[in-house]
């Protein structure tokens, strides 16, 4: 992390104001875990239309590592190096709940621009200023592609409609790589709503959500970090052809950078799809992952799968699991399925929320619009890996019967 931006959100805070701190303030930590591509986003999304829950816009990650918490993979020990103050004071700008509207919403826009492009060279005043001649539209793709053409930076990193984005960038080609040497946030970039700060008062009485499939290997940091707080593990699985699918879609898709390396990875169905991500490895990082880094595509997808769920399964915390499969469905197994999770949060489940959660599902994070079985276009890519025994015997503990019988 440069000093240089280290010192801009140093600045930005200041003009931001004070906030609580949210090591000493929360009493119920609910992190919702899963395996990448297991449909925690969207998942997530829809958890964000209920009152009474607190959440972040997106990951955890850019917190992290603007406070130094990172190491060699995903894993965080309770006494890992980092500085915790940084992260409570960024992390207290974040906590909070969707809102109509937001009187500093373009000090927010600056701060993920700040961690999007840390290779930018901009001047904070200036950058400032540009955000916030930008008229704010009740469209929020629209206002942050408007965002990004006023301050010049590549929109096909960003999460938004591809059709709106094809229409004001006509023409404009794909990128081949990343968005630079060094990254915070990992693409695609959020593209962030208005958002009601939560008081000390509503992080005493409301649970926080927080989603990052990385989590499932923090567990002993959240303890550490979170002394107050009673913690808890929302549990969100996906049949493994499934969710190895949806990872194998997204290594070959022009985001979803979450290292770089030291070496060239060699890893068939990943190098020649994506020649100029070869120095980026994507998603979670898992322990041992340098044994995968010449290993088939299809192989590495599982062994991320299997990781972040065995972790979680090793944990004494208590646990809620529910299905993804469950929630995409059909409205009425979806409002079955968050009814049983209201009542485990203690939160009920009422309108409008209720009515909203009963259409359309959100596309976030997506390559695709998440459906059943999408899998099977891939059968045969994935059959190697999905009939090992760690991946079947992990599919059993996690409540899934023969592969046939897979969503």
């Amino acid at each position: 992390m440069s000093p240089r931006l280290l010192a801009q959100l140093d600045a930005l805070a200041r003009l931001r104001g004070p906030r609580p701190d949210p090591r000493r303030e929360v009493r119920d930590l609910v992190l919702l875990v899963s395996s990448s591509r297991g449909g925690s986003s969207v998942f997530a999304e829809g958890l964000r239309e209920i009152p009474g829950l607190l959440h972040l816009r997106a990951e955890l990650n850019p917190f992290l590592r603007v406070a130094g918490f990172e190491g060699p993979d995903d894993a965080l020990a309770a006494d890992a190096p980092g500085d915790a103050d940084r992260f409570a004071r960024e992390l207290g700008f974040e906590v909070g709940a969707r809102a109509p509207s937001q009187d500093d919403f373009a000090l927010d826009v600056v701060w993920r621009l700040l961690v999007q492009w840390p290779d930018r060279d901009w001047e904070l005043e200036q950058l400032i200023a540009t955000v916030r001649a930008v008229p704010l539209s009740h469209d929020l793709d629209a206002y942050h592609l408007a965002v990004i053409q006023a301050v010049g930076v590549e929109p096909h990193f960003y999460d938004v409609d591809r059709e709106l984005l094809a229409a004001v960038f006509p023409g404009r080609p794909i990128p081949a790589s990343s968005p630079g040497s060094a990254l915070i946030e990992e693409p695609p970039f959020v593209c962030i709503s208005p958002w009601a700060r939560a008081t000390a008062e509503e992080l005493h009485g409301r649970p926080l959500v927080i989603k990052t499939p990385s989590n499932a290997y923090r567990l002993d940091w959240f303890r550490a970090m979170f002394p107050a707080a009673r913690i808890r593990l929302l549990h969100l699985v996906r049949n493994p052809a499934a969710a190895i699918n949806g990872l194998v879609d997204g290594w070959q898709y022009h985001g979803f950078h979450s290292r770089r390396v030291d070496e060239a990875l060699r890893i068939p169905g990943y190098d020649e799809a994506r020649p100029g991500d070869r120095y980026w490895w994507k998603y979670d990082v898992p322990p041992g992952w340098e044994e995968l880094v010449s290993r088939p595509l299809a192989e590495v997808c599982a062994a991320q799968w299997c990781g972040a769920h065995e972790a979680v399964l090793d944990s004494d915390l208590p646990t809620l699991r529910v299905r993804f499969e469950d929630f995409i469905r059909e409205p009425a197994s979806r409002l079955a399925m968050l009814d049983e999770v209201c009542s485990w949060l203690g939160v009920p489940l009422v309108e409008p929320a209720r009515s909203t959660l009963r259409g359309p599902l959100a596309r976030v994070m997506s390559t695709e619009r998440p459906r059943i079985r999408r899998w099977f276009t891939r059968s045969d890519v994935l059959e190697p890996v999905l009939s090992t025994t760690r991946v079947r015997e992990l599919a059993t503990r996690l409540g899934y019967g023969p592969p046939e019988t897979w969503e």
